[in-house]
């Protein structure tokens, strides 16, 4: 006999603590991917309101311009309206990469902290 201790069966208590930290590693997986999915669909609703908005504001003055200049006027508003929209759409994206970021960074910080009661308690 070689003397190994590799045939030993971990107590119960151990696999209990296991499949405890497996299972929250799970949930905090399925949970960051149904915040991130929360997140992309909160910012694209935000993003398609202020879109209306914007539309709304950059032709209001064409209401009041006379009838020769209205195509004019229309044209300056529709580049102020694309000035606008992309330089919104910029800023929700960027705001969900922001919260995507901090999202899995707490994730991985939870992660981390059962890996290391695991490991202690395999010590």
């Amino acid at each position: 006999m070689s003397g190994s201790d590799r045939g030993e069966q971990f107590p119960p208590w151990v696999k209990a603590l296991a499949s405890v930290g497996l299972a929250l590693a799970a949930s905090a997986l399925i949970a960051g991917l149904s915040y991130q999915i929360r997140y992309a669909q909160q910012a694209e609703h935000g993003a398609a309101e202020y879109a209306r908005i914007t539309a709304y504001e950059s032709y209001k003055p064409c209401r009041t311009v006379p009838l020769t200049k209205l195509d004019q006027c229309f044209v300056n508003a529709q580049r102020e309206y694309d000035l606008k929209h992309n330089d919104n759409r910029r800023n929700y994206a960027d705001l969900v990469a922001q919260q995507r970021s901090a999202l899995w960074t707490a994730i991985m910080g939870i992660a981390a902290l059962i890996g290391m009661a695991l490991s202690a308690i395999g010590v």
